[in-house]
């Protein structure tokens, strides 16, 4: 995590901090930055039409706006706008955004959940420093909108609470920002670090602000975006940020 202002970072992991792995649906947060600065998404009021095939979330079964998409991590969503995007885009905004190894190759609709896109966490966490001091070199109504977009509170609780139980107890005066993301191979016995668990974000709280980025690599197919909340919630509420 890192304190923006004062660049005052904290870490736990050592090296595994700066080690690189799919970003998974952590990945949605640039997405939706490039799809508002690029015009592919006028607003966040923009609702894309369901395809009518059935998905094993059902709340992925509906059309759906970027909000509702975001706390949902609805996957045909982005692939949607991705297809519309574009690699040749992704490749320049990611190189922008020194987002890993900002590599958009091979399927458009999937570099990010079993392609070669890379990030480490320590990279997450610069990313996400850029989008909240308001470097990136993108429209600030479009960073306005996803940041609004993950703050997890209001509305949002309603439909992420399942996930992320904890929300309930994080005070009126702080708000937390945030994004799972999860990924695993198709094929078992998975490797001892194949399924990542994400879950990055920002918090503000007495007029302070820090990003963080949370990741779980393991075997065991619990331990994803759910889970790495669950621990960044404990670590953060342990440094009375919560």
């Amino acid at each position: 995590m890192r304190e923006l202002g004062s660049g005052e970072t904290f870490e736990i992991g050592g090296d595994e901090c700066g080690e690189r792995s799919l970003p998974a649906s952590t990945f949605k947060i640039p997405n939706a930055l490039i799809a508002l600065d690029a015009g592919v998404l006028k607003d966040e009021k923009i609702t894309l039409k369901w395809d009518g095939q059935k998905r094993w979330m059902k709340d992925w079964n509906r059309d759906h706006a970027l909000p509702t998409a975001m706390w949902y991590s609805v996957v045909w969503y982005f692939q949607d706008i991705a297809i519309q995007v574009g690699a040749d885009r992704y490749r320049t905004y990611l190189s922008a955004f020194n987002y890993g190894n900002a590599d958009p190759s091979g399927d458009v609709r999937r570099f990010w959940l079993d392609g070669p896109l890379r990030i480490s966490p320590r990279e997450q966490v610069t990313f996400l420093a850029s989008v909240y001091e308001g470097k990136l070199r993108v429209a600030p109504r479009a960073v306005d909108i996803v940041k609004a977009t993950l703050e997890l509170r209001g509305e949002a609780k309603e439909h992420v609470r399942e996930r992320l139980p904890f929300v309930d107890q994080i005070p009126e005066t702080v708000v937390l920002s945030g994004k799972t993301g999860s990924a695993m191979p198709d094929e078992k016995p998975f490797g001892p670090l194949d399924v990542v668990g994400w879950f990055v974000g920002a918090v503000q709280r007495d007029g302070r602000r820090w990003v963080f980025a949370c990741r779980v690599r393991s075997n065991d197919e619990k331990k994803i975006g759910p889970e790495a909340g669950k621990i960044a919630y404990e670590v953060l509420k342990s440094r009375g940020m919560l």
